[in-house]
């Protein structure tokens, strides 16, 4: 007799599983569980638990989240000790604080005497009227993408649109004691918001060709962790998104730096300022143009970014970061791209380290080639590593002297510099040796590669140069 087997079991079993995937990406857990600070790190100031409530005693600091959050609704009791002008705050979707401050400049929902639920630079996150004063007061904080929203004491408070620049952050209780932050916390709980799937940016089969062109392990080992803020946020969107693939799947596969993405040109003005670039090593602008306008502070972005590297910061450049007013650091402003075709790339100093990925050979390949003003871009300023081969190069540009560099590094101040104009086509990022040369060129630019950047016309010795075969 055979054995009937039923596909109902199956389902129901098949349904409950992924009804438990999504009810654990919306599962309401303790961040605090009453007792001890586990899953906290106290920063800068002095906190400990006290009858299952945690209390910020002393000091200007943050008492932080070990692990980030992306979307999420934030639930806490929170209570002010200090009789009158009491100040304090919580403090979410941040990477870091900056050197010298003892809070993140963004973003806090507010704690303070007449202000409390407030979050500063968001149009409409205010409210009035719902406080208890001297007394336990519920929030109950909703994020989702860019948008924001606060119940206090069950009671709608405000809901607001402008979140900005990260996708994920830590959360902070902030001990802001001096100005009358002793406060209490308690009942302190997350549900993270399962994220909506989103289009990918890079097909699957582009995905993969990218992945397995990147390097799995980093030329030099990082001396310290590494963060790399990229503005990728306008012009080839084919080069642009390849771009965006191959620098995650270097940060995910060789551990050297970590990545924080602008995708929006509106956000320039907040981000290329002092304090917010001061969080990273190295700032990359992937195959992005433009560039003009002012920063918050009133002054040029170009200047504030110009600043940020002669102190010591790093500056890549992928493809169309040229075609921009940022190309005055870079050393080159694009004055046009005479050929989109196959092209001859020769290696002008084949035993520069960042060359090694190449063998000493040169190489053919196929994009869209800038040629660079006669004003900023010279020998005399920049180490140009890649060039056209002219005997492998239709004769198409402007240049009388036929130099067309492509790739090139620089100091400027006590920064460095890396720009490779290879990027218009997504095919760039498929290539392993030009992924080895960006991610060493990258490398150079954080500090944690060694290689001379003496400029070609100032070298005793002129190398070399590897021709295409």
């Amino acid at each position: 007799m055979k054995q009937k087997y039923s596909v109902i079991p199956f389902l129901l079993l098949l349904t409950l599983l992924t009804t438990g995937v999504a009810s654990a990406q919306n599962k309401r857990i303790p961040l605090f569980d009453g007792k001890t600070l586990d899953g906290w790190t106290v920063i800068k100031c002095e906190a400990e638990v006290e009858d299952g409530n945690i209390l910020i005693k002393s000091g200007n600091g943050l008492v932080q989240t070990d692990k980030k959050y992306a979307d999420f609704v934030l639930e806490f009791d929170w209570k002010a000790l200090a009789e009158d002008k009491w100040d304090s705050g919580v403090y979410f979707r941040y990477n870091s604080v900056p050197e010298g401050r003892p809070w993140p400049p963004r973003y806090q929902a507010n704690l303070r005497k007449a202000m409390e639920g407030n979050v500063g630079g968001i149009k409409g996150a205010t409210s009035k009227g719902l406080i208890k004063e001297h007394d336990w007061n519920s929030f109950k904080l909703t994020l989702k993408g860019s948008e924001i929203e606060l119940e206090i004491n069950g009671k709608p408070a405000w809901k607001a649109d402008g979140i900005k620049d990260l996708d994920k952050g830590f959360i902070a209780l902030q001990a802001e004691v001096p100005q009358g932050g002793r406060h209490l916390f308690r009942n302190i709980f997350i549900t993270e918001l399962g994220a909506a799937k989103e289009k990918p940016r890079v097909s699957e089969e582009r995905a993969k060709k990218i992945s397995a062109a990147i390097p799995a392990k980093a030329t030099a080992k990082p001396l310290k962790p590494r963060r790399i803020l990229v503005l990728s946020y306008q012009s080839h969107d084919d080069g642009r998104f390849a771009g965006e693939k191959a620098l995650e799947v270097m940060a995910a596969k060789t551990g050297a730096f970590e990545l924080s993405f602008v995708r929006e040109p509106g956000k320039l003005p907040e981000v290329v300022m002092p304090e917010y670039l001061g969080q990273f090593d190295a700032v990359c602008v992937n195959n992005s143009t433009g560039g003009g306008g002012k920063a918050l502070n009133g002054r040029e972005l170009v200047d504030n970014l110009d600043d940020y590297v002669k102190a010591g910061g790093g500056l890549i450049g992928i493809h169309a970061a040229t075609d921009n007013r940022f190309g005055k650091i870079f050393g080159g402003f694009f004055t046009g791209h005479p050929w989109n075709m196959e092209v001859g790339i020769k290696i002008d100093d084949p035993k520069h380290p960042l060359c090694k990925a190449f063998d000493g050979e040169g190489f053919m390949v196929s994009d869209e080639i800038y040629q660079f003003n006669k004003g900023a871009y010279t020998r005399d300023e920049l180490r140009v590593l890649l060039s056209l081969d002219m005997a492998k190069t239709p004769d198409k540009g402007k240049r009388d002297d036929k130099d067309h560099a492509v790739a090139w590094i620089k100091t400027h101040g006590k920064g460095r510099v890396f720009y490779a104009s290879l990027g218009h086509r997504a095919e760039i990022f498929e290539r392993p040796a030009l992924m080895r040369f960006y991610l060493d060129g990258i490398q150079f630019a954080l500090g944690d590669l060694s290689a001379d950047s003496t400029p070609s016309a100032k070298l005793t010795t002129q190398p070399e140069p590897a021709l295409v075969p």
